[in-house]
């Protein structure tokens, strides 16, 4: 996996730039042509992460440098990454650090089946009963986005609710992956399935989304605002307002959060 008409320096530089300024797809076809590269990264991407200073969270572009290189070398030589991880961990970093080393660490692709959909692969947890149905379940609402929506999505994985305690899914905009939590079966029925169809849709949203906003709150807007619409077109009868609030608890919750916030901004002030 190497490509010698590249010069790995340069890549790997421009990767970084594009990651640190929030630039998703300059960042992304960078991405591809690290991991073109290979091998040859390795070593440098060990000394640059080794050479950084973890112990104190930094800003944004921080944590987006960290996560980029981290995934990067993931992805090119898992037991290279392993080590690595180690290394930090042994000298300690900051609980959001750790947490983000052990949570990509936690992504061993021989522990996920994959099956190509499109463009893009998804990664189904081995340790999930009924994978087949898991694996439908998905097809069918990625048949519902606009294929222009999914365009640079590289991976969804669908993973043990372990995996992601307290969250549904998330995604990762420097790598543009998907991740999905999938309940135990016995937890499962028409209702947990909705809210799962729904975050996909939102996770697509942040995808979706090509502002440079760094406020999280205006990036969950957007991404809420388009799983919404989303799920509406495609469940006509299931989309009105009251049945998105019941299946769209958090996301309900967080507009009519703004909604109040705004009510309060465009109020008078006291004479």
């Amino acid at each position: 996996m190497t490509n010698p008409t590249k010069d790995p320096i340069a890549l790997l530089d421009h990767l970084i730039r594009a990651a640190v300024n929030g630039r998703q797809f300059e960042a992304l076809e960078a991405y591809k042509a690290c991991y073109e590269v290979g091998d040859p990264l390795v070593p440098l991407i060990v000394a640059k992460m080794r050479s950084g200073r973890w112990k104190k969270l930094g800003p944004s572009e921080t944590s987006a440098y960290f996560s980029c290189l981290m995934h990067l070398i993931h992805d090119i030589d898992e037991s290279a990454s392993v080590e690595l991880a180690k290394a930090i961990l042994q000298r300690g970093c900051h609980p959001v650090y750790e947490a983000k080393l052990r949570s990509i660490l936690s992504f061993t692709l021989s522990e996920f089946e994959a099956t190509p959909w499109g463009s893009l692969t998804i990664y189904v947890a081995r340790g999930l009963p009924g994978r087949e149905t898991v694996t439908e379940y998905l097809g069918s609402w990625l048949a519902q986005i606009p294929v222009e929506d999914l365009k640079g999505i590289r991976r969804i994985y669908v993973v043990e609710r372990d995996r992601l305690p307290k969250l549904w899914g998330y995604y990762l905009n420097v790598v543009s992956v998907i991740c999905l939590i999938w309940k135990d079966s016995y937890e499962w029925n028409r209702f947990t399935v909705m809210q799962a169809e729904i975050t996909l849709y939102h996770e697509v949203g942040h995808h979706v989304d090509r502002r440079r906003s760094d406020e999280k709150e205006s990036r969950e807007a957007f991404a809420d605002t388009y799983a919404e619409r989303l799920f509406r077109k495609v469940h006509p009868r299931l989309g009105k307002r009251w049945l998105a609030a019941l299946f769209m608890p958090v996301h309900t919750d967080r507009k009519l959060d703004r909604l109040q916030r705004l009510r309060e901004g465009l109020k008078s002030p006291p004479d």
